[in-house]
């Protein structure tokens, strides 16, 4: 399925990935996934859009790798990938690194603006793909807000925010409210491994979360997890309001009505009927058309 949406002067066909039968799948939505959103802006264009990815990409791939070698130098490398701030960091060098490679086959495409890297690769990365934006944009809000109250404030957690806040206001994206439950699962696995680090080193990864400081170390362990969840909520409100603004803006720059968002999957009305449609129906089928 397909749709064509219009945004200033850029038209997108926003293709969805292939429909998928199994019932999770489907029940999470991953099916619905529209790659053009990732290769695509509303502000800039898309080779612009992926020159600034690609400075982040390079960018975080040289930080990574500094990492690697001053932990080694520490002789602590077989701690690198229990910190969270490490893992959150790899995950958003991954999805960097990742859409930069897709975006670059977008781009060589010419004028048809193909989608075959993601339409042909296997259903499982295109989902893997899906669940690794979204986490991404959680966790590396989760992680200044949680380590710069708690532990240092470092530099690093500022480039990273910024760079993470460029990609959601850059790019089409969104969010899929069904994905908190694998956010929050992946945060309660990671919860697993820091008690299994635990159980063999006898040695607590960060110390807020030292059983020995008493009952209140409950208290971080839930704020934690609550942290998570408004987390994921804010890049939901994020990507909501930045659509909306955009669409206020084009329609405003076009003398038009607001059209609403909530329902961009509704049919077009039948203009044989005897009835009057609704303004907004009208404005609904005049930006969102079926790819016949």
């Amino acid at each position: 399925m397909g749709f064509t949406t219009s945004t200033s002067k850029r038209t997108y066909r926003d293709e969805c990935i292939p429909h998928s039968s199994n019932k999770i799948v489907q029940w999470l939505k991953l099916d619905e996934f529209q790659p053009e959103r990732a290769m695509t802006s509303h502000f800039v264009s898309s080779k612009t859009l992926f020159l600034i990815r690609l400075v982040f990409a390079l960018y975080s791939l040289v930080v990574l790798w500094v990492d690697i070698i001053y932990t080694a130098q520490k002789n602590e490398i077989k701690h690198f990938f229990v910190y969270f701030t490490d893992l959150t960091f790899i995950g958003l060098h991954a999805y960097l690194i990742t859409t930069c490679i897709h975006h670059v086959k977008y781009l060589k495409s010419g004028k048809s603006k193909s989608l075959e890297s993601f339409l042909k690769q296997p259903s499982t990365l295109n989902y893997l793909y899906i669940y690794l934006y979204h986490s991404v944009i959680t966790y590396n809000i989760l992680t200044p807000v949680v380590f710069w109250t708690l532990l240092a404030k470092e530099r690093l957690f500022e480039v990273t925010l910024c760079i993470l806040m460029v990609e959601v206001l850059l790019n089409r994206m969104l969010i899929n409210i069904r994905l908190v439950l694998l956010v929050f699962i992946t945060l309660l696995i990671y919860m697993g491994l820091v008690f299994i680090v635990f159980a063999n080193e006898h040695w607590w990864v960060y110390p807020f979360l030292d059983w020995s400081a008493g009952p209140g170390v409950i208290i971080w362990y839930l704020l934690v997890s609550f942290l998570t969840i408004l987390c994921f909520f804010f890049q939901l409100g994020l990507h909501s309001l930045r659509d909306r603004l955009v669409a206020c803006w084009t329609t405003c720059s076009k003398n038009e009505p607001v059209p609403s968002t909530l329902n961009h999957w509704e049919p077009a009305i039948d203009q044989s009927s005897g009835f009057q449609p609704l303004s907004s129906s009208i404005l609904l089928e005049s930006t969102v058309e079926p790819i016949k």
